[in-house]
């Protein structure tokens, strides 16, 4: 049931963040924002998911959560 659902993955731009959100996508989660401070680095990370992961939906969100 895992793919039926959307993740919030905050600090997801590199890191311990960007293995978490790689990691859910990789078990099957269709849906994942990526949340970050930096509007670019977000936005890179979540290109560099949605290329790795093309069938899932993938948004960034800049914030500090």
């Amino acid at each position: 049931m895992l793919s039926a659902t959307v993740a919030v993955v905050t600090g997801g731009s590199a890191g311990i963040g960007m293995a978490c959100a790689q990691a859910l996508l990789a078990e099957g989660k269709r849906a994942l924002v990526v949340n970050g401070r930096d509007a670019a680095r977000v936005g890179h990370a979540r290109d560099k998911l949605q290329a790795r992961f093309p069938s899932a939906s993938v948004v960034s969100c800049a914030g500090d959560m």
